[in-house]
Order: C-alpha cells, then structure tokens, then sequence
C-alpha cells in the first residue's frame, strides 16, 4: 500500500516538471536591470534577490543572484534578462551551509544545516518591505540592508 502511494506521488510530481506547454501569452518586454546589494556597508555576495510584480504590473517573478562584489543582474524566469517596467516586492535571501553561502557548484552543497542570514524583514516573501520601481527603458538599484 505504502508503494503504491509513493509510486502516485512520484507519478504526480513528475506532471509539472520538465518544461511543459509554453506560457500561454508572451512575457512582457524586460528592461536592462542592473543592481547592488550591500549589508552594512559591505557588498553581500551570494544573495537570491527576486522581483514580484505589484498592482497593475504585468509579468512573471524576475530574479537575479549577487557575485563577491555585490552586484546582479536579474532575468524573467522562463524568459530575457532584465525586469518588465513597474512596481515590485523585492525580498533578497542568502542561505548559508556551513556559515558559508551555497554556491552554484559541488563545493557549496557539502554538509551542515541550511539558515537564511538575513533578517526576514528581507528574505520573507510576505514580510519584506522592499520595492523596486523599474522605468521604461530600465536603470539600476540599489538595496542597503542593515543587519539591526
């Protein structure tokens, strides 16, 4: 019985992966976004920065990931680089493994727990109270985080 269950468990998960039917109206044009992040005054590397549309904002999450100097460069999931021109919800997490950030290789999945560093007044989709607006024709932004 209990392999039956896991057996239609496995079946279900597997619907919704792998690429599926494409959206079913085009993404709205992204504009070049450019960003910087920074905790304290010190540029935060290894931070999962994500875009959600607010209002009358047309488009889908946009997300872009932070390098040692604490820039990035976010890109429409399934979609250009850039962000769409609007209004968003900004919430910006940095796991860490280890007390080091998870990296994109082998080497930042090896052991210990994984805890978000910041605070969730930042890395809580529901709580965070940053925003972002983007204009047409794009431009950068610029988040200062404070660890108090």
């Amino acid at each position: 019985m209990h392999r039956a269950i896991l057996a239609l468990a496995l079946v279900t998960s597997l619907v919704g992966c792998g690429g599926g039917a494409p959206p079913s109206k085009p993404l709205p044009k992204t504009e070049p976004v450019t960003g910087t992040v920074t905790l304290d005054d010190q540029p935060l590397s290894g931070a999962l920065v994500t875009f959600v549309p607010m209002g009358d904002t047309q488009g889908v999450e946009c997300s872009g990931k932070t390098d040692e100097s604490g820039k990035f460069t976010p890109q429409q999931l399934r979609g250009a680089e850039g962000v769409p021109a609007g209004t968003y919800r900004v919430y910006i997490r940095r796991p860490l493994r280890g007390g080091k950030p998870i990296t994109d290789d082998a080497s930042g999945a090896a052991g210990g727990v994984v805890v978000e560093s910041l605070p969730p007044k930042y890395s809580n989709p529901t709580e965070s109270k940053l925003t972002a607006t983007i204009p047409p024709g794009g431009g950068p932004v610029e988040f200062k985080l404070t660890s108090k």
